[in-house]
């Protein structure tokens, strides 16, 4: 029919890490809620659980076999069990939000930890007018901006030389400063920004439209994104566009 669309894509959580999923077979729940060995999408399929990037599921756990030769401590097992528990939370975080965006349309969803520099508390911006997006790249984008009165988020994959993708984006650095192989993102409120970005982003829908100009119209863009300021609280959130 003249358009592109990825879709089917969920977030699952392996060891403190978000990960992406995609493929499978049917089941039967919401959005990112676990399904057997995997989570369900939103297509409502059971998905297996990979990891894009090629990072070890073990990755980020601490090596009990070390100097020594005991195994890990139990300072070490409770701080294993912390950062485990405030995984969870965060995944459980993304995953409510992730529910809220995908039943509404013209969509921006924000949850920002105390302290977070753009944003503290929870915000919804929904419909109306003033909604743009704009796109970069040549057939595929390589970079979607999504523009709502004072906000602004940014989500790029030029520097890792390629569109843009329903993936889940780990170890991103600021949209526009980031380097080669990393993937950009940038959430802006009232034009203020982070000075040093980290996070993670994740396409859940991509769908571009015939245009004449260079770069494509999007008909439906589905993304998550966790963005922290310098390494501080966590800002959270979703948007969810049709139609520009």
């Amino acid at each position: 029919m003249g358009l592109n669309r990825w879709v089917g894509c969920a977030l699952a959580l392996s060891f403190g890490s978000l990960l992406f999923a995609c493929g499978g077979t049917a089941a039967q729940g919401a959005p990112g809620v676990r399904c057997g060995e995997g989570t369900v999408n939103i297509d409502g399929e059971c998905v297996s659980t990979i990891d894009p990037v090629g990072i070890s599921s073990d990755a980020g756990k601490s090596d009990a076999g070390g100097n020594g030769g005991g195994g890990g401590s139990e300072g070490d097992a409770a701080i294993e069990a912390e950062a485990g528990n405030a995984a969870v939370d965060a995944a459980d975080a993304n995953v409510d939000l992730l529910t809220a965006c995908l039943g509404n349309t013209n969509v921006l969803i924000l949850e920002g930890e105390a302290g977070n520099p753009l944003q503290s508390g929870f915000v919804r911006i929904e419909g109306g007018n003033g909604w743009s997006v704009e796109t970069r790249g040549n057939g595929a984008p390589s970079t979607v901006v999504v523009r709502k009165g004072d906000w602004r988020t940014t989500f790029s994959t030029e520097a890792r030389d390629e569109p843009l993708a329903v993936a889940t984006y780990i170890d991103v650095q600021r949209a526009g400063e980031e380097a080669a192989n990393h993937a950009g993102l940038n959430v802006s409120h009232n034009g203020l920004a982070c000075d040093v970005v980290t996070g993670r982003f994740a396409v859940l829908e991509l769908e571009t439209l015939p245009s004449d100009a260079a770069a494509p119209s999007i008909g439906n863009f589905v993304a998550t994104f966790e963005q922290r300021c310098d390494g501080g609280p966590a800002l959270r959130g979703c948007v969810h566009v049709t139609g520009h």
